[in-house]
């Protein structure tokens, strides 16, 4: 099976960089490396609300697969192997034929509750500078999204946090503690 890594990726660097320890991923033949950084989270991070606008940008330019860390409930998804450090680990892939999300219908997203990781997490990131981690929020201009900064949330970035956490659990990983 040929599949499209891209968003796989995304989702490793964010896990890799968040991880409380040294992380090798081995993924179709390409390894990445992430080594556990001093965490700064900024202040304000979590007064910075974003909300989206339901434009369908970031699904009507999806040319890649999608992919789970833990098996997703009611999605037809094939198991793939990446190795983590030593160990080989099953993760899910859906086959995504097109730039548009197979699941995203009628301008909104059908798998809301499950949907991959590299969708969940925006706009949050990690952005590596001088030896530091640095959590971050952005508005993702390049679609060009027309999400709109709104009212703080934080209980959705610790929903976020969550998720993420308990996906990163399924494959034998552990995050360090993020306190927003």
């Amino acid at each position: 099976m040929t599949v499209n890594p891209s968003s796989l990726w995304k989702v490793m660097d964010l896990v890799g960089k968040l991880s409380n320890k040294k992380v090798k991923v081995t993924f179709m033949g390409e390894v990445k490396v992430y080594t556990p950084l001093p965490l700064i989270i900024k202040k304000g991070f979590s007064s910075i609300g974003i909300e989206c606008q339901k434009c369908g940008k970031c699904c009507s330019r999806i040319r890649h697969d999608l992919f789970w860390l833990k098996k997703p409930e009611g999605i037809k998804v094939e198991e793939v192997n990446l190795k983590l450090n030593t160990k080989n680990k099953t993760i899910y892939v859906h086959r995504n034929g097109g730039d548009l999300c197979s699941f995203f219908k009628k301008k909104l997203c059908t798998i809301q509750r499950i949907k991959p990781l590299h969708c969940l997490m925006p706009p949050i990131y990690v952005d590596e500078w001088e030896g530091r981690y640095y959590l971050k929020k952005r508005f993702y201009r390049s679609f060009p999204c027309k999400a709109q900064q709104g009212k703080p949330n934080i209980q959705e970035d610790i929903n976020k946090f969550t998720r993420l956490k308990e996906e990163v659990k399924s494959i034998g990983l552990t995050l360090r503690e993020v306190k927003l």
